[in-house]
C-alpha cells in the first residue's frame, strides 16, 4: 500500500499532466489547446498564474 506522501506525489504529477494537456498542448485536429477550444480565458502566457493558483 502506498503512503500518503506517495499518493500526494502521484496526484501532483497527475494534476501537472492534466494542466499541460489542457492548457499547453496543441491538439492536432483542433489546432488549439482543449482549453482554448472550450473557451477558457487562460492563455499560453499564463503558466505562472496557473502554477500559482495551484
Amino acid at each position: 500500500m502506498l503512503s500518503a506522501k506517495k499518493w500526494e506525489d502521484h496526484w501532483a504529477a497527475v494534476a501537472c499532466w492534466f494542466a499541460f494537456y489542457n492548457f499547453y498542448r496543441v491538439h492536432k485536429s483542433l489546432r488549439v489547446t482543449p482549453a482554448m477550444a472550450g473557451g477558457s480565458p487562460i492563455t499560453f502566457g499564463a503558466c505562472r498564474e496557473l502554477l500559482e493558483a495551484a
